[in-house]
């Protein structure tokens, strides 16, 4: 992908991340879209890739050298990470700059060296949840992000929905816990997809030497968390019978 395609793709991500976050500000009482934030912080992790690449090869070519760490304050990079970043504030993942101002309906707590940061019930009893996306972003602004310059363009879009999927499955049951101490994940269906879709693409991953991915084993833990809210024993035999699926 030429550097012109790749600038575009972060025009329309930094479009994207600016409404979702103009829309939090306005409703800060709300639950993180896990489905929504994983897919961006992917994708935001995808474009800084591409582009490591692109000018990699140019730079390479006139024999010049360039650190992963000099690619996030490139071309149209930096606003993007900004408003990756505000995203992130915005739903607690990192502090507020000292003196932000934000909607006076969010809760705030303090954070270390004198700093707030965004109360986010969520994230503060799902670590895992928390440690995934942000290791996403540290990723792709150290030049780290594993994306489809290495596992091509359809490989990547399925990394991308089944880990958006799982972090989407472990925000419900949270959430459908909070309502009823009772609950109990049952779609014994949509496990087996996700279960299967998640073997086969680690599958893929290996065949592609990638032994570490966004979130270490967070978002193994997310997954397992899942099943913690079960009790089927339909579960069990899903880990234990798993068969190539395609979601």
């Amino acid at each position: 992908m030429d550097r012109e395609d790749i600038e575009w793709e972060a025009e329309e991500l930094i479009a994207r991340v600016a409404g979702i976050n103009q829309w939090i500000s306005e409703n800060p009482k709300t639950d993180p879209n896990m489905y929504e934030m994983t897919e961006c912080l992917m994708e935001f992790g995808n474009i800084c890739a591409l582009y490591k690449k692109s000018v990699f090869d140019e730079e390479l070519a006139k024999g010049n050298k360039v650190s992963e760490y000099d690619i996030i304050k490139m071309g149209n990079l930096p606003r993007l990470e900004a408003q990756i970043r505000q995203m992130m504030k915005l739903r607690g993942l990192v502090p507020l700059n000292k003196n932000e101002e934000v909607n006076s309906e969010f809760a705030l707590k303090d954070a270390n060296h004198g700093f707030q940061i965004v109360d986010s019930e969520y994230f503060s009893q799902n670590k895992a949840a928390a440690d995934f996306l942000k290791d996403i972003h540290y990723l792709a602004i150290t030049g780290g992000y594993t994306g489809e310059d290495v596992l091509g363009k359809e490989n990547f879009k399925e990394k991308k929905k089944v880990f958006a999927k799982i972090a989407a499955i472990n925000l419900y049951v949270w959430q459908e816990s909070k309502k009823d101490l009772n609950f109990s994940y049952d779609n014994v269906g949509e496990y087996k997809q996700v279960k299967k879709a998640f073997d086969r693409l680690k599958g893929t991953l290996e065949e592609y030497g990638v032994y570490y991915y966004e979130g270490g084993d967070s978002i193994d833990k997310m997954f397992e968390e899942v099943k913690q809210y079960s009790k089927s024993q339909m579960m069990e035999e899903v880990d234990n019978n798993t068969h190539n699926f395609s979601m």
